[in-house]
């Protein structure tokens, strides 16, 4: 997302669209004038208020953020909150997979160890 903050002002945000990704994956950041500055829609990361533009890919690619960001894959024409809900609604769907998995697991495990005790009681 561009952004940028005129003294006395609101930020004014504008979203990064087809064209200007396509041109940034091949190293052209010429799209963002010199008083924009990216960031993430989360705020995860920001170029600041005064970034180095020479470390742009750097700060925006080349970091990795795994597991520490909210990466939300871009799909043209879809706004923001509609994209958050289905980040959410995945997330959601993928936590009760891993629920479900450990407690078939546990299950298993109580299983077995119950054979093992009634087979010492018996015995």
């Amino acid at each position: 997302m561009k952004y940028m903050r005129p003294l006395n002002s609101h930020e004014i945000t504008f979203v990064v669209d087809d064209n200007e990704r396509n041109g940034f994956k091949k190293g052209n950041t010429n799209f963002v004038q010199k008083e924009y500055n990216l960031q993430c829609h989360h705020l995860i990361w920001s170029e600041g208020t005064n970034p180095d533009r020479t470390q742009r890919n750097n700060i925006i690619s080349l970091t990795k953020r795994k597991n520490e960001c909210f990466f939300l894959p871009y799909v043209p024409n879809m706004l923001l909150p509609a994209a958050e809900k289905l980040f959410n609604l995945k997330n959601e769907k993928s936590e009760k997979l891993k629920d479900r998995a450990v407690g078939f697991v546990l299950g298993i495990i109580a299983t077995i160890l119950t054979g093992i005790f009634l087979k010492w009681i018996l015995s």
